[in-house]
């Protein structure tokens, strides 16, 4: 349970931080940072031992930021590459944040390498900002693989963001997955990616007798980008499910930026008659509005509007 630094005599320690995860530093030229931590000091490394001591540090740095070719940026990836395999975690740690935080194309098979690791999840996300046509192929080969169920939905989600409809065929594919999370995934990225050439697959999950496959429809939807769409989540308000009721609620407030509000809050849809208050509101708006309404996507983002 010991979670401290220890300094030996004469020596001291050098902890790094990544500035892109914290600054955007847009324009070429010179800035100042603020750095700013709090010592405390401890004269055991125990876990519940007392503070000895305890004292701010506070320095302004200043950095000039340059542009740099592809050359000079592999030469600066290095270190990081080889501190992956260090057998010092910190070093491990902070070589991972650069390499998927930045996440280089020129680094498309580390990326991939490290989905292999503990740091898969991030590597995953990095692999879609790599955007090359390897990272999109690894993506699609997690996403369809038999692996982690958690790194699977991951992977499914990135894809969808790619905006490479070459892959639309392999989330459709996962709608008829077993797995219910996988198919809710693929549901939201499939709709995400095809927009309304998704359309009429995810609609297909809709009738089904079980309730987790109906939510799958419902949400995955909302991400259509489809005016066809809304009545048929307008249906799916009555339908005998909670949660699919509430999962149209959100698909229709995504595709409409509408909501059936009561006072300040969200029209109640866990209950059949409230539900059903929300069906009659939800139908009169749509019989005067459907033909001229805006419908939006994932990226539209606004706080919905009151239906009446």
């Amino acid at each position: 349970m010991s979670g401290f630094k220890e300094i030996q005599p004469s020596k001291s320690i050098a902890v790094r931080r990544l500035l892109n995860q914290q600054f955007l530093l847009r324009q070429i030229g010179e800035y100042a940072i603020r750095a700013q931590t709090n010592l405390v000091v401890h004269n055991q490394d125990l876990f519940d031992s007392p503070p000895t001591e305890q004292f701010e540090v506070t320095d302004t740095l200043k950095i000039n930021l340059q542009r740099s070719n592809e050359r000079q940026l592999k030469a600066a990836f290095e270190p990081f590459v080889e501190g992956l395999s260090s057998p010092d975690m910190m070093k491990r740690n902070e070589a991972a944040t650069a390499i998927t935080a930045l996440a280089p194309p020129f680094l498309e098979g580390v990326l991939i390498e490290m989905t292999k690791t503990n740091y898969a999840s991030a590597a995953i996300v990095a692999l879609r900002e790599a955007d090359t046509q390897k990272t999109r192929e690894a993506l699609a080969s997690i996403a369809s693989g038999g692996g982690d169920s958690a790194l699977r939905i991951e992977a499914i989600s990135n894809l969808g963001r790619t905006g490479d409809r070459t892959y639309l065929y392999t989330l459709t594919r996962l709608l008829a997955s077993e797995d219910k999370a996988i198919q809710n995934a693929a549901a939201e990225a499939a709709g995400v990616l095809g927009g309304p050439a998704a359309f009429a697959q995810i609609a297909a999950l809709v009738p089904s007798s079980d309730a987790s496959t109906r939510a799958a429809g419902a949400e995955g939807l909302g991400h259509t980008r489809t005016r066809q769409a809304v009545p048929i989540l307008i249906q799916m308000l009555l339908d005998s499910d909670p949660n699919v009721r509430q999962a149209a609620v959100n698909s229709l407030s995504l595709l409409t930026h509408r909501v059936a509000y009561y006072g300040d809050e969200w029209s109640d849809v866990t209950n059949e008659s409230s539900a059903n208050d929300v069906h009659q509101r939800w139908a009169r708006w749509w019989n005067s509005h459907g033909d001229a309404s805006k419908i939006y996507g994932l990226t539209d983002c606004a706080r919905p509007d009151s239906l009446e």
